[in-house]
């Protein structure tokens, strides 16, 4: 089995770093280290830190730089390959499984996986390729990229820094990052600068990660730029510096273009009021130094050591995971029992697995539960109704959490359990182990007395949810509610998926 060393930059991002922590304690492999290297935080980053000291490596960057934090980890690193991942997403429990496929080919220097935004449902990036010039495209999913994995080609995969790994040889042999690419594009050089030195690079489409937005220094909470200075450093540097040698006139033209985008850019959001005056003029002065600090960088000629080979560490420090029992709940809406129950399993050490419904659908870790959010589709439930005799509304529900569970099912849940009220698991009746019995329709309707002033209603949607409540109870032998405590639901859980 192939040994990993997995980076992970931080900077002020405590609350998200903890998270990150988590999901890699989730990991699915056998052989793996965890190297955090802490940029100049100020926030709780160190308190964070200390509660995992022991099982990580954790190394100090004196600068906000990530491609000198990313060379830290590097000289930290002991694995055969070193993974990235940033410290605002959390990765598969698959992961770095998916991603030591790739190095079984001895020639394969990079590979990296498929991203999924802040969303949790839809991908960030999937399988891209760049220019010379730095530019980006899109390929599907199907895209063989291994013909580009040519010195001197036009264009070349371009890995996704959150979701990359480099073979830590191919990694030292080119002299690890960048450093003049402070912010952006760093992960997009070396993969360059990878396949001209003979290297191939790819990708592993089942390698996940979950990729959650988070404000910057770089970017506020909506996603506007707070200052855009090393950006343009990186874009201007990286057009002189790979794209010029391609061709001279075509750098002068990319580079021009690059300047009127991103002064475009800066009068746009002044014009729809997400900055003012003030800020604007901030952005287009930081427009002018980055062009020019660009330019001097991409000039100034000769490469300086940027990995330090006397710190190359040798020593690794095997990440002490435990790998928890995994319980997806299926429920409609939470409840003060349900949500404190979680949160008492979580800390006990229980990987959870929320699947609720919202208007728009989403996927998150977060505060150890991972949350699934998922949007009603009118009538997916078509068939379940009439084969259950339940109210449409309730089956398109179960038709739809039961599809968002199976899609689900690779992280490896030992147990699954269903709310009783209007019995989220119908769908997937023969897979529930527990049934948690906080509220019922019955119990409702006792609430609600005008509703019996509604016979219809009382008796085609409440009778028919009922009497499938009432035939699930009699069917899952294990059940709990708020009668029971915490940790005597805990010994349930525990008796059923093997905790």
């Amino acid at each position: 089995m192939i040994s990993f060393s997995v980076v992970v930059n931080t900077h002020n991002r405590a609350v998200l770093l903890a998270d990150t922590l988590r999901g890699l304690a989730g990991l699915r492999y056998g052989r793996f280290e965890v190297v955090v290297v802490n940029g100049p935080s100020t926030d709780g980053t160190a308190a964070v830190l200390e509660e995992w000291a022991g099982r990580i490596k954790r190394v100090d960057c004196p600068e906000a730089n990530l491609a000198r934090s990313r060379n830290l980890g590097i000289e930290a690193a002991a694995g055969e390959v070193i993974a990235f991942i940033d410290d605002d997403a959390v990765p598969h429990p698959n992961w770095l499984m998916e991603l030591s496929y790739a190095y079984a080919d001895p020639r394969v220097g990079g590979a990296g996986g498929f991203t999924l935004d802040h969303t949790g449902v839809a991908f960030q990036a999937r399988k891209n390729v760049c220019d010379r010039f730095g530019n980006a495209f899109d390929r599907p999913d199907d895209y063989d990229e291994r013909v580009l994995n040519v010195a001197g080609s036009a264009l070349y995969p371009s890995l996704l820094g959150t979701n990359s790994s480099f073979r830590a040889a191919a990694l030292r042999s080119v002299g690890g990052f960048d450093p003049v690419f402070a912010y952006f594009l760093d992960e997009t050089d070396l993969c360059l600068r990878l396949i001209d030195a003979g290297w191939r690079v790819g990708y592993a489409s089942e390698a996940l990660v979950f990729h959650q937005f988070a404000p910057s220094a770089m970017r506020d909470a909506r996603r506007v730029p707070r200052s855009i200075y090393r950006l343009v450093v990186s874009e201007t540097y990286f057009i002189l510096r790979h794209g010029a040698r391609a061709s001279l006139e075509e750098a002068g033209r990319q580079l021009a273009a690059y300047e009127a985008k991103m002064r475009a850019d800066n009068a746009r959001l002044y014009a729809d009021k997400a900055i003012d005056l003030g800020h604007r003029v901030t952005l287009d002065e930081d427009l002018r130094r980055g062009l020019e600090d660009g330019r001097a960088s991409a000039f100034a000629g000769g490469v300086a050591e940027w990995l330090k080979k006397e710190a190359w560490c040798v020593e690794f420090k095997q990440f002490s995971s435990v790998l928890n029992p995994c319980l997806a709940v299926l429920a409609r809406s939470p409840t003060p029992w349900l949500d404190e129950l979680l949160e008492f399993l979580a800390g006990r050490g229980w990987i959870i697995h929320l699947l609720l419904e919202d208007n728009v659908a989403s996927s998150c870790f977060q505060d150890k539960i991972w949350r699934h959010r998922i949007a009603l589709e009118a009538g997916a439930g078509e068939v379940l109704a009439g084969a259950r005799d339940i109210p449409f509304a309730a089956a398109d529900w179960c038709v739809m959490v039961g599809r968002r569970y199976r899609e689900l099912k690779d992280f490896g849940f030992d147990l699954v359990a269903s709310t009783l009220r209007e019995l989220p698991g119908l769908a997937v009746l023969d897979e529930i182990g527990v049934l948690l019995r906080d509220g019922s329709t019955a119990e409702e309707l006792d609430a609600h007395p005008e509703w019996r002033e509604r016979p219809l209603f009382a008796h085609f949607h409440c009778g028919k949810l009922i009497k499938q409540e009432e035939r699930a109870v009699g069917l899952i032998a294990a059940q709990a509610g708020p009668e029971d405590s915490y940790e005597a639901v805990l010994s349930l859980l525990a008796r059923q998926g093997g905790g």
